[in-house]
């Protein structure tokens, strides 16, 4: 502790306040008081890891506020530790509407003009049969080619968020799958063409074009608590559409 004449060091306020984040480590607040003058030595001493040993667990320093109030500064000391060991995994399921596509590419098709999709008429001619029955008959056609496709669509499908502790620093994601039973449900199909022709999904199986899905990671992240070997992890994953090209 440290002290001068006619003034006081730096010491607890209060009781340290225990409270616990919105997951992960415990978490554990002191407030620290002491003359103004001394509070420039007393923040040199602070260093990001420092322990403190608190109901038996040890707690690690993050972070502090300074108030540099007159005549009394006021340090806060935030740190987070484990009172009751490592905490089981968090897991949040729910069903999310999302939008996707798989494509499909046809440009080395056909000396690289592509897949024909459409005939189309190049011209014709109409006659009157004697009965009076007007018949047209085509003469000429032409090929319609496209280079890709590609199916657009919206689907309801589950997403998992993980929230857990590791010991050590993770190599990457832990889980990779989804929790629970709920197919992905398909909406709103429809297949657009390179040169923008749209049909609807009937024609998929003409255009080599499926649906399968996979479950995958599509954010994962680590953060260290400073001192520790501890690492608060989260990781989120959902079923995406495979996509084709």
């Amino acid at each position: 502790m440290q002290a001068l004449v006619g003034r006081c060091g730096f010491e607890d306020a209060t009781f340290p306040v225990p409270g616990k984040s919105e997951w992960g480590m415990d978490t554990l607040t002191r407030r620290m008081t002491g003359h103004v003058s001394l509070l420039s030595d007393y923040v040199t001493t602070i260093q990001q890891g420092d322990t403190y040993l608190w109901a038996g667990a040890v707690f690690y320093l993050q972070t502090w506020d300074v108030d540099s109030s007159t005549p009394f500064a006021t340090v806060t000391l935030n740190y987070k530790g484990l009172i009751h060991g490592t905490p089981k995994i968090e897991v949040d399921t729910t069903v999310e509407l999302s939008t996707g596509s798989v494509s499909k590419d046809y440009s080395t098709e056909n000396d690289g003009k592509g897949r024909i999709y459409r005939i189309e008429p190049l011209w014709k001619f109409s006659y009157e049969e004697p009965n009076g029955v007007e018949t047209d008959t085509i003469v000429s056609t032409r090929n319609v080619y496209t280079t890709g496709a590609v199916m657009q669509f919206t689907y309801r499908a589950l997403t998992s968020h993980y929230r857990y502790i590791s010991l050590g620093p993770p190599s990457g994601p832990s889980f990779g799958v989804v929790q629970g039973f709920f197919d992905p449900q398909v909406e709103n199909q429809r297949i657009v063409t390179s040169d923008g022709s749209v049909y609807g999904p009937d024609r998929a199986v003409f255009f080599d074009l499926s649906l399968n899905f996979t479950a995958k990671v599509i954010s994962f992240s680590s953060r260290p608590v400073f001192g520790s070997p501890y690492f608060e992890c989260e990781e989120v994953v959902t079923m995406r559409p495979n996509v084709e090209a």
